[in-house]
């Protein structure tokens, strides 16, 4: 069996080994590189369609409360009216039985 033996030539076979090698390395990091950049764009429009939902969302729970505050001003606008006319009724009522009992 023979030994190898190490000489300090380098030959062409040397170059073209160290070329394809620098370019497969080049290759597969930037082919990495693509391929997660492409990953985040896709995720940073999703992101940026999420916090579009989200606003909308706080507006329409905004809206909502509102109507809620809107609807609770209407309602004690309308029982205190209906109070208002029950104490005038009952006003009338006592006149009445008071008018009555007098006679």
């Amino acid at each position: 069996m023979e030994t190898p033996v190490v000489t300090n030539k380098i030959e062409l076979g040397h170059i073209l080994q160290a070329g394809i090698l620098v370019v497969t390395v080049g290759g597969a990091v930037l082919g990495g590189y693509l391929a997660i950049q492409g990953q985040v764009s896709i995720q940073g429009q999703s992101i940026v369609v999420l916090q579009q939902e989200q606003i909308q969302t706080i507006k329409w729970m905004q809206q909502i409360q509102d109507e809620q505050q809107t609807m609770k001003k209407d309602t004690n606008s309308a029982l205190s009216n209906i109070n208002e006319k029950l104490v005038e009724l009952r006003i009338i009522m006592g006149t009445v039985r008071d008018g009555v009992v007098r006679k």
